[in-house]
């Protein structure tokens, strides 16, 4: 495993832009807590373009993520939010700049486009969490859960201290996966979908009507997916609209049944309930590191660290 390096105070973040716009106050409030949790932000003035529902052109975004890749004071990429932009950026994205890199990527949504890749191309493991425009949203809880995985002072634990609910009896060990089902899906077929033989994979998405979720899972399916990966971990599944508390819950337990259904004939291991996705309680989950999987127990946990130490 290619461990990014752990995040000191003071460390340098570069922060990028490579999906949709963003209101500059939800920006400068994410600043504003990253800059109290003791991190230097790093950007420049055109990270604020607008061109449609893109953070700037296509060259601006990739340039901007190959510029902060290459900035050898930074030691960390946060993503501003996510929205949609990646798909467009991937087949310019330099495997070598990745691959070379120490930097800890982080953010989540159209991000999981990176993630992915970034496994493909055999760069540092990611963090599946909040963007900059989230940040200033996380209760104490989940700061404190954030600054123990970046500075690696939480190195082999739960990830979450709730039991998650199991829907398929078993035991796996495998590489932690934590992605968006929509991106996951979407991008089945190319060259920026990492080797998913015998990982963890843990699944999320916001605002998918149950047949486009069906559809999604199914293509997995057909693409042999679940006959590979060692586990699955559901998150938040977010419907779309409002819905009352009853009809909400109504939709998990038909995603569950969903998820058991493409599972049934590998037989592998399922849970859900995990807190992670667009919901405001997003668990930040490390990508690419060793984990187990205990569905008796509802438990999932690190079994190697996440981040290098000096």
């Amino acid at each position: 495993m290619n461990r990014p390096l752990a995040l000191q105070p003071g460390a340098r973040i570069g922060l990028i832009a490579p999906s949709g716009p963003f209101e500059r106050e939800s920006f400068e409030r994410g600043l504003a807590t990253l800059t109290s949790w003791g991190f230097e932000a790093v950007y420049e003035d055109d990270i604020f373009a607008r061109e449609g529902y893109l953070a700037g052109s296509d060259d601006r975004r990739i340039h901007e993520l190959h510029r902060q890749l290459d900035d050898p004071s930074l030691k960390a990429l946060l993503a501003v939010r996510g929205g949609y932009g990646v798909h467009r950026l991937l087949d310019r994205l330099d495997p070598e700049r990745v691959r070379r890199s120490e930097k800890l990527l982080i953010g989540f949504s159209d991000i999981s486009g990176l993630h992915l890749a970034w496994r493909r191309f055999g760069g540092p493991s990611t963090l599946h969490g909040p963007n900059l425009t989230g940040l200033a949203n996380l209760d104490e809880a989940l700061v404190k859960r954030w600054l123990a995985l970046v500075s690696g002072s939480e190195t082999a634990s739960k990830l979450h201290n709730d039991p998650l609910e199991m829907l398929r009896e078993g035991r796996a060990e495998g590489s932690l996966l934590p992605t968006n089902l929509c991106l996951l899906s979407t991008l089945m077929g190319t060259d920026f979908v990492p080797d998913l033989d015998g990982v963890i994979l843990a699944l999320e998405d916001v605002g998918e009507a149950l047949y486009r979720i069906d559809r999604m899972l199914r293509q997995l399916a057909l693409a042999g997916v679940f006959s590979r990966v060692a586990g699955l971990v559901l998150g938040q599944f977010t419907p779309p609209g409002d819905m009352e508390n009853t009809m909400r819950h109504d939709f998990e337990r038909q995603v569950a049944h969903l998820a058991l259904e493409v599972t049934q004939s590998s037989g592998i291991p399922v849970v859900s309930g995990f807190p992670f996705g667009h919901e405001p309680f997003n668990h930040p989950l490390p990508v690419g590191v060793a984990c187990e999987l205990d569905a008796f127990r509802g438990r999932l946990r690190l079994t190697s660290p996440f981040v290098q130490t000096l």
